[in-house]
């Protein structure tokens, strides 16, 4: 199908490391077409070995998983997750048709979605998985199939705790526009919900949109549209735009950057917040910053 051309059929994938770090648990499920994919469980506290841990977790956020969506060219063992897994956090991370060592099959968006939400699914019903504390978050394309799981969980009646979308498009057809101008735009749509449709969905799920305003990939306009539709859908979502960074680095060395959207998941999961959490979303990140530094402050010597 010609709309497909610029689309999801041509996205390009990547693959990591064979090598599987020592803890880390590599599980197979099936996509609803029964296309097998590879997932990787990293435990809490897994690191890098070097670099500073953006934040310490409380006992508020023990428990939980987030499930992590990456980006075109990347995989199941992305450096993208890095903030998360430094956190603290317990990550799922896998990959999609595809890329990595999952099954090679026919890319398309209803495909991705399909894969993004069996993803989500296979989470939840593992034994060792509190399903009622789950987190989603992608990377730029991983951000739109992280909103297409968040917006399948509101189907299910089974909302997530938050959905955190990075550096994602708000359109195909203007994504596409990036690298081919005029062209993309009449030809760079692909079948199935957009972006915009998708955050639409998400219902009472609360959304964290994050971008830097120098992103030379994906235009931060793209997150402005998004946290309009979002808003205008009654979705909670919170907009925060860093000045500096780009597509990947601001995610990778801008430690304060790091740390909000660690502190800000560690907020949805904590049941004792809920009243704060309503009061925060919306508010500037200076603003939501401040707050979460002041009810929970981290001890210097926990840090390093």
């Amino acid at each position: 199908m010609l709309s497909g051309c610029l689309g999801a059929s041509f996205i390009p994938t990547g693959r990591g490391s064979d090598v599987v770090p020592e803890g880390v648990e590599v599980v197979w499920f099936q996509s609803g077409d029964g296309v097998n994919l590879e997932g990787r469980f990293y435990p809490a506290g897994l690191r890098r070995e070097l670099g500073p841990r953006p934040a310490v977790l409380p006992p508020s956020a023990a428990g939980a998983t987030i499930v992590f969506f990456h980006g075109a060219y990347d995989h199941a063992d992305s450096n993208m997750a890095y903030l998360l897994r430094d956190a603290g956090f317990r990550v799922f991370q896998f990959d999609y048709r595809g890329s990595g060592r999952s099954d090679k099959a026919p890319l398309s968006n209803p495909a991705l979605i399909a894969d993004a939400e069996a993803a989500l699914d296979f989470v939840r019903s593992r034994p060792d998985v509190d399903p009622e504390r789950v987190v989603l978050y992608g990377h730029s394309l991983g951000g739109v199939f992280a909103m297409a799981a968040g917006a399948h969980a509101v189907k299910q009646g089974r909302p997530v705790r938050a959905v955190v979308s990075s550096a994602a498009f708000s359109s195909w057809n203007e994504a596409a526009n990036s690298f081919i101008p005029v062209f993309g735009l009449i030809f760079g749509g692909v079948d199935g919900p957009g972006p915009r449709t998708l955050v639409r969905r998400l219902g009472i799920t609360p959304l964290l949109i994050t971008h830097a305003q120098d992103d030379d990939v994906i235009d931060v306009a793209h997150a402005h549209s998004l946290h309009h539709h979002a808003i205008d859908a009654g979705v909670p979502a919170t907009l925060l735009i860093t000045p500096i960074g780009g597509h990947v680095a601001a995610y990778l060395q801008d430690r304060e950057f790091s740390r909000l959207i660690a502190r800000y998941i560690v907020d949805r999961l904590d049941d004792q917040l809920l009243e704060r959490r309503r009061r925060l979303d919306g508010q500037t990140p200076e603003g939501l910053l401040e707050e979460l530094d002041r009810e929970m402050e981290v001890p210097a010597n926990q840090t390093d």
